[in-house]
């Protein structure tokens, strides 16, 4: 896999670190946002190949964040993370759909292909 550089965006703690690290422990380079509107500032100065957002952040949830970078001319890869079920995800959603989603609890192994499937996809 090529190396990325990849912004991360959750208000959980414990949950972002463990999602950087499993991503870098892929090679990637890790940007960290803790809720949808640092991640949508981090996004505009870096201009990373991809982007992962939990749904529920406060300022902006991940589905506002995702909506913005794309108002703003961001073409990246996006990621969704969630752990809401599908109906409840969809109450939220803001009209543009992310390249990926990943659920929450993840696995090493399931941030392995959601990255493999933005990186060949």
């Amino acid at each position: 896999m090529p190396s990325w550089k990849i912004v991360i965006a959750d208000d959980d703690d414990d949950i972002r670190r463990l999602l950087a690290l499993s991503v870098r422990s892929y090679g990637h380079e890790t940007i960290e946002a803790v809720d949808g509107a640092e991640a949508v500032e981090l996004v505009l100065a870096h201009r990373p190949d991809a982007v992962f957002l939990d749904v529920l952040m406060p300022r902006l949830n991940g589905f506002d964040a995702l909506a913005q970078m794309r108002s703003l001319g961001y073409e990246g890869k996006t990621v969704l993370v969630t752990a809401l079920s599908a109906a409840n995800a969809d109450q939220l959603d803001a009209g543009v759909s992310p390249d990926a989603k990943l659920a929450k609890p993840f696995r090493r192994r399931d941030v392995e292909r959601c990255l493999a499937q933005l990186i060949t996809g």
